[in-house]
């Protein structure tokens, strides 16, 4: 369907929906350990 709205003298535009072909692509991931992380930082 195709939709349209007002513009300046007379003319018409296309209805632009920016949000209508989102892709969401969720995984799990693996907890990492908290000693290892503690362990760079001090480093």
């Amino acid at each position: 369907m195709r939709r349209f709205h007002a513009r300046g003298r007379g003319r018409s535009a296309r209805v632009e929906k920016f949000f209508s072909h989102l892709k969401i692509v969720v995984a799990e991931r693996a907890p990492e350990p908290e000693a290892a992380s503690t362990e760079q930082k001090a480093a």
